[in-house]
Order: structure tokens, then sequence, then C-alpha cells
């Protein structure tokens, strides 16, 4: 995910949910390059996820003529957002059971052995793809659980928050490499069961988060809408973002295990 998760660079910029980047200062021409930073150092490493300096208001879904092919995922998110109240939640969680049910359908069907191949180019396993799927669920469902209480801008939005381990992660980056590492050590039938529990934890979160606390988080602009949204419809939307459009692919490219 969260790959759309952003940190602003510079205060001039709008903040882009599109991409978690860390500022790191160009050393002088006569002095060698300074160490990489550690991924997890915090005191050094600031990430924080700021709202667009202007509301911008998201393309409409295009008109429907029949026999039209069907509705991108953006689409589909666009006229979501024209819905309000309880009708938008239902239907955000409707299009996030869709596109989660479109990623899984095959990978649970996949033995042991070959959830521990490598799956992708970059040889990723499917057991650590869904390991780190599952750690960005369950990092949502605690985000759901500030909006209840009345947090405007959860912890998420600043790699921060997340419900077990470190409080704040340098980077995506890090944060994955964490879940991902956590997965290998499993056996698959657990980080099945994990993956379908925890999405059920999600989905309760949500249902008790009230659509009004939603709409009333800050704004974030996210450039795959073209638009500004309240961060907690953006959560929502993102993660149905993160099974369809980041993970199917892969899911649906290496059905045969990369050797």
């Amino acid at each position: 995910m969260p790959e759309e998760l952003t940190s602003a660079v510079d205060a001039r910029e709008p903040a882009y949910a599109g991409t978690i980047a860390s500022t790191a200062e160009t050393a002088a021409p006569a002095r060698p390059e300074p160490p990489p930073e550690p991924e997890d150092d915090r005191d050094t490493v600031e990430v924080r996820a700021i709202p667009a300096p202007f509301a911008i208001d998201p393309p409409e879904a295009p008109a429907r003529e029949p026999g039209a092919p069907p509705l991108t995922l953006r689409d589909e998110l666009r006229a979501a957002l024209a819905l309000e109240g309880d009708e938008q939640k239902r239907r955000l969680v409707e299009i996030m059971r869709s596109s989660r049910f479109a990623m899984m359908r095959d990978v649970q069907d996949l033995t042991g052995e070959q959830a521990s191949t490598p799956w992708t180019p970059d040889g990723r396993t499917m057991k650590e793809i869904v390991g780190h799927i599952t750690g960005w669920e369950r990092w949502t469902a605690a985000a759901m659980e500030e909006i209840i209480v009345g947090r405007s801008e959860p912890a998420i939005m600043s790699l921060a928050g997340y419900p077990i381990g470190i409080s704040r992660y340098a980077s995506i980056e890090a944060f994955n490499a964490a879940r991902m590492s956590e997965a290998r050590e499993r056996p698959w039938a657990d980080v099945l069961d994990d993956s379908a529990e925890t999405f059920e934890s999600l989905i309760a979160a949500i249902e008790r988060t009230a659509a009004t606390s939603l709409a009333k988080t800050a704004p974030f602009y996210w450039p795959d809408l073209g638009g500004t949204v309240p961060c907690g419809v953006y959560l929502l939307m993102v993660t149905a973002h993160h099974y369809q459009e980041e993970h199917l692919p892969e899911v649906q490219q290496g059905r045969t295990p990369a050797r």
C-alpha cells in the first residue's frame, strides 16, 4: 500500500499520497557521501503526510453508455465519492471486498511449497506478499479506532501507530521488510488464517466508524484520483487499490511461480 501514502518534501508543493519520500542532504563535492540512515531511525527521518494546501475536487466517473466496458477501479472509486454518508461507506466496503476477493481467489489454493517459492521478478514469495498486506490491514484497522475517538489525522498517515512492533517506521520499505520477514517464518496455513481474520477485523472496525467521522478527517490529495478526499475515506479507497492495482497483477502474472 501504501505507496500511496505521502511525505511532503517541499512545503511549496502539494503533498501527493502516491509516494513516501525522505529528504537527504546532498554531500558537498569535496566530501565523501554520508552513510545511509538506518531504516528505523525515527529520530532523524521524519515522515509525515501533509494535506494539499487547497482542496481539489476529484473528477466524476465518466458517463456510462449501453454496452460500455466495465468501470475501472478508479472510476468505481470516483463514483463512490458522489455518494454520501452511510451509502458511500457501504459502497467502499463493497469495493474493498470485491477487490480483495479477486486477489485472494487463486492465492488461497496454493500449497505451502508454492507460497514459499519466489513468485515475482524481484524474488518475493506469495507468503511474503500476503503477510505484507495483512500488516497494512492491521494498521488501517488501528487507524479506524483513532478516527472513532475523534482523531482527524490517524497516525498511519505519518507511518506511526502500528499496534505491533516499533511505533514509527522511517519508510514504507522498512515496514514492508519487517512484515515479510515475519511471514517467511510462519506456516502458509497460519499466514492465510491471519490474513482472513485481520481482514474481517478491519471490516468490523470500519463498520464501527461513523461515516460522518470518516468525512471529518483531514483532507489529502490523491493523484490517482486527481482530487482531495478526507484521509479516513482515502484509507478505505487505497486499501481496495492495494489489492487490485498493486497485487492482483502480481498474482496473475505469477500463476506459474518464478524459478
